[in-house]
């Protein structure tokens, strides 16, 4: 049996975190294994000497998970390590960033951007964004929020936020992680992007709504998840 191997290449923890809870919570009875890692320019040389010592025989399917660290370099280092990633016999390269601090009028001249100088040819390669933060697809969990506190009550938030989640597109937030601070502090919590704030948040999201429900009104979260279909298939 042959392994079928993604590398996604994320611009922080934050989006590490919730993709690495995310292929474990989907994949169900699938023999998958995530590994995250953080970028150096000897990372996938030094992985790919370990997965021969640890590289199951039955494995269906490897997720690379690599923390640029910066969203501008995200672009950068896929091309860097697309030739590796070729000859060790990867079948989907992807990267995913954020358009913030851009403003959602810019995501269309960011979207030719990161495209452009992206080969076409051979494994197929694709940045996608989280608009504008990969926090707007924790807003639209309208479940989450009682997990967090029991004071939270989303079905308020339309007139204290101006944000409904059962209604509203996250995706439409200029600021998601800004808003998603301003209703847990609502309560007395707070969030930032801290490992421990984020692993709370992320531990507790709904993830067969997450991969099931909202892609209907999360157009970027729709396109994510079109390729994790395609490469689970």
């Amino acid at each position: 049996m042959s392994t079928r191997q993604l590398a996604i290449f994320v611009e922080g923890q934050t989006e590490q975190i919730f993709l690495k809870t995310l292929f474990e919570e989907i994949a169900g009875k699938r023999r998958i294994q995530v590994h995250a890692v953080t970028y150096e320019t000897s990372a996938l040389a030094a992985l790919e000497l370990r997965k021969k010592r640890w590289f199951r025989a039955d494995l269906e399917y490897f997720v690379l998970l690599m923390n640029c660290q910066n969203d501008e370099k995200v672009k950068s280092v896929i091309l860097e390590q697309r030739p590796s990633l070729t000859k060790a016999g990867y079948s989907l390269i992807l990267g995913l960033r954020d358009l913030y601090p851009k403003t959602l009028d810019d995501i269309e001249a960011v979207k030719r951007n990161i495209a452009y100088g992206l080969p076409t040819a051979g494994v197929p390669t694709h940045i996608l964004l989280a608009v504008a933060e990969v926090e707007a697809w924790f807003l639209q969990d309208h479940t989450h929020y009682a997990r967090i506190d029991a004071g939270l009550d989303y079905s308020k938030f339309k007139g204290a936020f101006g944000f409904d989640p059962t209604a509203d597109s996250a995706e439409s937030i200029p600021w998601p992680s800004d808003l998603l601070h301003r209703i847990y502090r609502s309560v007395g919590k707070a969030y930032n992007k801290t490992r421990g704030h984020v692993q709370r948040t992320v531990n507790v999201l709904d993830y067969g709504e997450m991969y099931l429900t909202f892609p209907g009104k999360l157009p970027h979260l729709r396109e994510l998840i079109a390729h994790i279909d395609a490469f689970l298939a």
